[in-house]
């Protein structure tokens, strides 16, 4: 053994900084927070930079009685009364039997029961379960409400049609949801501590996806669509089009009148896939001046670039709550309850009854949204078309057609109201008029 000393320098000997020997460990939850930080503040930035954020109209009862006649406002409020108890008791009903299966302990236990097979197959499992159970429990209510619909002359399908439409939809929502929460699952399992991040960006994408693919794969299941014919109408929105400086190829005409009296239009999907598409039953019964000014308020939605708005929204929102669920699944209240973090496959269910229970509070957000928007897309119709007679017009028309509610009351129309009610958009053409 050598007696020469080894040669140790220190600090204080030396002059040298301290080093340690081992890089600085990143902790998941401070990039967690910082990443959640940055998803809040562009979300808040596109809701007020991307969202039209001006004042609506007040639902004047001048303008409302200028309007409408005693008589069709009354049946409006008849409507109203009839279809309101079975719609918000199907919102209740799903949602308190959502929670309960998936929030509760007991619920939870239920669940965990019924599961079979390896622990792969036990997220979809949870996802039948849970949805297929809230549908049921509903459906005695969706009964309800389409019964009422068809006495008032707005449903025209037949029982097994709607009945196979319910199923399909579950199984289309089921299925989604199935494999989103089968790869959340995937990655609590090989990335417990960090895969709030692969699955936040997946959310991004996926949001984007869908929006681009919802024209040509959902829809359709729908129903059919087909160009409109070539005519004079076809003709003119074409050049309405044109005129607006809006790509368009083609207007599509959909075989709404299957299953609803209600007249209708909308605008969907991104880039390739972007479509115009009105209702057969608005082409059969509407004026060309009146389905010219409807196109108008679609073309305002094209213009905007609303679909793409919406879907960076909801993209952003997403990515959040998914890095905001990271803590929650790691918390003692989920522990609690028996679920060992993302990883464990009963965390879907939990997922599930936060998802339910967060789409109910953003309600009001998202429809505000989703007013001005529409409110948006009048001004453009307005302006577009010229035609401030004949859009106050359509919307009188619109709103005796599909039964809207003349009068809602304030908290309904605050929590469900997705557009401005029918006196706000006749309200919007008055002021057009007036500023001319």
């Amino acid at each position: 053994m050598s007696s020469r000393p080894e040669d140790r320098s220190s600090p204080e000997t030396s002059g040298s900084p301290a080093v340690s020997g081992r890089a600085p460990r990143i902790r998941p939850g401070t990039v967690a927070a910082g990443w959640l930080l940055a998803l809040g503040a562009a979300l808040g930035a596109a809701i007020w930079l991307l969202v039209p954020w001006t004042s609506l109209p007040t639902a004047s009862g001048a303008v409302l009685h200028e309007a409408f006649t005693d008589a069709q406002i009354a049946r409006a409020d008849e409507f109203a009364a009839e279809v309101r108890p079975p719609s918000y008791l199907a919102l209740g009903l799903g949602l308190v039997v959502v929670l309960w299966l998936t929030l509760t302990s007991r619920g939870l236990s239920l669940l965990r029961r019924t599961l079979r097979g390896p622990r792969w197959l036990h997220v979809p499992q949870l996802v039948v379960l849970v949805s297929l159970a809230s549908w049921l429990v509903t459906l005695p209510v969706e009964i309800w409400r389409e019964s009422v619909l068809r006495e008032w002359g707005l449903s025209t399908q037949a029982w097994v049609p709607w009945l196979l439409d319910g199923l399909t939809g579950l199984g289309i929502s089921t299925l989604l949801t199935s494999l989103g929460l089968m790869v959340l699952w995937w990655l609590g399992r090989r990335l417990p501590r960090w895969w709030f991040v692969p699955t936040s960006l997946g959310a991004i994408v996926l949001t984007f996806g869908l929006s681009f693919a919802y024209p040509v794969v959902i829809e359709p299941v729908f129903n059919d669509f087909e160009p409109m014919r070539p005519g004079e109408l076809r003709t003119s929105l074409l050049e309405l089009a044109e005129r607006d400086g809006v790509p368009v190829d083609e207007v599509l005409v959909a075989d709404a009148s299957r299953r609803t009296t209600s007249l209708n239009a909308y605008v969907s999907g991104l880039g390739a896939t972007r479509r115009i598409v009105v209702y057969d039953n608005l082409v059969a019964e509407a004026t060309p001046e009146q389905i010219e000014v409807i196109v108008a308020h679609e073309l305002g939605h094209a213009d905007a670039r609303d679909v793409l708005v919406g879907s960076t929204l909801s993209a952003l929102g997403a990515a959040a709550g998914l890095t905001l669920l990271w803590w929650v699944l790691r918390s003692r209240w989920v522990r609690r309850r028996g679920v060992a973090g993302a990883g464990d496959p009963m965390a879907a269910a939990v997922v599930l009854g936060l998802a339910a229970a967060t789409s109910l509070v953003i309600l009001p957000v998202t429809n505000a949204v989703s007013r001005q928007v529409e409110a948006r897309a009048d001004r453009h119709a307005l302006a577009l078309s010229g035609a401030p007679e004949t859009v106050a017009e359509m919307q009188q028309r619109l709103a005796l057609t599909n039964l809207n509610d003349l009068t809602p009351p304030a908290w309904s129309y605050w929590l469900f109201a997705s557009h401005p009610s029918a006196v706000q958009r006749i309200e919007l053409a008055h002021e057009y008029r007036e500023t001319q």
